[in-house]
């Protein structure tokens, strides 16, 4: 019994030490973390303290030094730029270098055609893709024509027109006595940038810039080679339409020979085989579930496109070049063909791109082809036409519409000069002028200069997407621009737009290991003769600059290191440095003396 007690005892007095040390342990930690937070609000106070008035412009004097000795390099004597760096934290300018003299900015214009867009018609609005009828509806029979209306989305897609095909199935309409019309008038008949810019030179040829589009008016060709020498190879175009043709000339190489009349071949690139009600899919908004008729070559649209503004046409990815020709013109009638000439080895597959020379035809084409793949048939013809009883969509049988952000956020992330010059015109169209959308657009820029005092009066802009060489604008008025946009309703929208340092856009792979990683936004610039970067970069006391760079010359990659630099260097700022340079100052003082 005895021996009992005694164990309990034991368990009691272990049991006790361990609470008791658990406790000095528990006891321990707060009192750490309450140094900590009494040391740290203690180091905070300190340094608000000690960065007085002056301590701060020392700070900014040493900044504005270090950006001189940046710029200090020789090949800068020769070229024209302008630097400008201004808090807006504090309201004052932090720098400024040639801040008014005018210079070519590059596809940092696209700031100014967002801007500008934003301002005219808010950052809620969204494009509207529309189908309207001129008839009636009785039985599930539509008597009378159809229009799909565009008003300036470059972004819509094969998928969208399928959307728009279900929208009319669900309607109840099974068949239409009519034609499918493309309506682009939203925009003026000036579907190349250079018609509208008064540029004499392309500088970078671009789809044509219209009110209906589809795939950004690209159409990729898909060849396949079957496994039998001599016989054509197989021809496919995305997106199918039936405004679309394949002259077909180009065999299977290998030792025998085709015949002449099997290598020329004439075909329509859109099958319209049937599909059952029950493979129509159920409405959505814009993402449809209905399979249709599946196409025979799985492709897919690269939207990710790092640097300035590559072209949109691209060669075929291969080693060797396929001793193939892909040509394209429009007939009598609008109809796009595609000739293909040569051979390709058995079992190979290339694709090539061309850009769609009559997108509101093609458009519509796509559109009956889906009808009619979905179930509709159609008595009529494709065309193009105009429809002008939209009001109040009476008349309306199906809709789409896409944010314009969708657009803005590509234009300015990936530097995309089609969509750019999409929303130049989309702004001039909206502001009410159908047969001159680019100088509508420039009036309304010109409005905002006069309305926000952004100092521009001398800036000279052409086109949406900066790559007229006759653009000339100053940082100041960049500079401005971004400002003014903070204390709009769109600020944050058009923040968000810009590329980041080592994250994505045009700025994915530079700054990157340093302070302006994942930190500084951008606008890019680039022309044989230009580079340019505009935006904006917290620093390390977590105060919000604008800057603007811009670099007229033949040293395009040097002038981008250059911007590099001074990037890293705005995102390395902070008040407090100036007391470590005066500690090393001090400390080289006493090591002189001794």
């Amino acid at each position: 019994m005895k021996g009992k007690i005694r164990l309990k005892l034991i368990d009691y007095l272990k049991i006790k030490c361990v609470l008791k040390i658990v406790g000095n342990i528990i006891g321990i930690f707060f009192l750490l973390q309450f140094a900590y937070s009494i040391e740290n609000q203690s180091a905070t106070n300190s340094s608000k303290i000690q960065i007085s008035a002056n301590d701060s412009l020392k700070a900014i004097n040493k900044l504005k030094t270090d950006i001189d000795n940046i710029l200090s390099v020789a090949l800068l004597k020769k070229a024209k730029y302008g630097v400008a760096v201004y808090s807006l934290s504090n309201n004052k300018y932090y720098y400024s270098k040639n801040n008014t003299q005018l210079l070519t900015p590059a596809s940092t214009t696209k700031l100014f055609t967002t801007f500008n867009a934003l301002n005219t018609m808010g950052p809620d609005y969204r494009i509207e893709t529309g189908v309207y009828t001129d008839g009636t509806i009785n039985d599930s029979v539509l008597n009378g024509n159809i229009y799909i209306v565009g008003k300036g989305d470059a972004l819509l897609t094969i998928t969208d027109i399928e959307y728009l095909a279900d929208e009319i199935y669900e309607k109840g309409i099974r068949k239409i006595n009519g034609n499918v019309y493309g309506d682009g008038a939203f925009y003026d008949t000036m579907t190349q940038r250079v018609s509208y810019s008064g540029d004499k030179d392309i500088v970078e040829p671009l789809q044509p810039i219209t009110a209906l589009s589809l795939n950004k008016n690209t159409a990729t060709i898909l060849i396949h080679s079957g496994s039998t020498p001599g016989k054509p190879l197989s021809a496919q175009i995305i997106p199918p339409s039936d405004a679309f043709v394949i002259q077909n000339n180009a065999i299977v190489a290998g030792m025998k020979k085709a015949t002449k009349k099997s290598n020329v071949k004439t075909i329509k690139t859109s099958p319209k085989n049937k599909v059952n009600k029950n493979n129509i899919h159920k409405k959505i908004q814009q993402k449809p579930k209905k399979k249709f008729k599946k196409l025979s070559f799985n492709y897919q649209f690269t939207e990710q496109r790092w640097g300035d503004s590559p072209p949109a046409l691209s060669a075929a990815k291969s080693r060797r070049k396929p001793r193939i020709q892909v040509s394209t013109k429009l007939d009598s009638l609008g109809i796009q063909k595609f000739i293909i000439k040569g051979t390709l080895p058995a079992g190979r597959s290339y694709s090539y791109k061309h850009y769609i020379q009559n997108p509101n035809l093609v458009v519509a084409g796509t559109l009956k082809n889906r009808l009619e793949s979905g179930g509709i048939k159609i008595n009529g013809k494709i065309g193009l036409g105009k429809l002008n009883s939209v009001k109040n969509k009476i008349n309306q049988i199906a809709e789409v519409n896409r944010p314009l952000m969708d657009l803005i956020y590509l234009t300015n992330k990936n530097s995309d000069n089609y969509l750019a010059e999409t929303i130049f015109k989309m702004t001039g169209a909206y502001a009410g002028n159908h047969l001159n959308n680019g100088k509508s657009s420039k009036e309304k820029l010109k409005n905002i200069f006069n309305k926000y005092n952004i100092p521009c009066t001398d800036c000279l802009i052409n086109d949406g997407s900066g790559l007229s060489r006759r653009n000339v604008v100053t940082v100041d008025g960049i500079l401005h621009l971004l400002i003014e946009s903070k204390h709009l309703n769109f600020g944050n929208e058009l923040d968000s737009s810009l590329s980041i340092a080592g994250i994505d856009g045009t700025l994915i792979n530079r700054m990157k290991n340093s302070m302006a990683e994942n930190n500084l936004r951008a606008k890019t610039g680039t022309l044989r003769n230009t580079s340019a970067l505009s935006g904006f970069v917290q620093t390390q006391d977590d105060e919000l600059l604008a800057f603007s760079f811009v670099f007229n010359g033949p040293s395009v990659g040097s002038y981008k290191q250059i911007e590099n630099k001074l990037g890293e260097l705005l995102a390395n700022f902070k008040y407090s440095s100036i007391f470590e340079i005066e500690k090393k100052s001090e400390k080289k003082k006493i090591l002189d003396t001794k």
